[in-house]
């Protein structure tokens, strides 16, 4: 599935500090659950607390670009 949402937007929005931080903490959590943080474990867990589709796919296109991010500096 593609993202509906541009990379120019979804780096806009991890350039706000506050975004960033709960991107990070999203990640850290799905970790320390034993969980990979993958498009299908992120839809999987936000289904559990019953989140609306369009937050669950922005969720996926942030922390996949963060991801990216993240492995790029390395």
């Amino acid at each position: 599935m593609t993202s509906p949402f541009s990379p120019a937007k979804i780096d806009e929005l991890l350039a706000d500090h506050l975004t960033l931080a709960c991107v990070d903490q999203t990640i850290r959590t799905l970790r320390a659950l034993g969980l990979e943080p993958r498009p299908a474990t992120i839809r999987e867990q936000a289904a559990l607390q019953e989140r609306e589709p369009a937050e669950v796919e922005l969720l996926v296109a942030l922390i996949g670009r963060r991801l990216s991010s993240l492995e790029g500096a390395q």
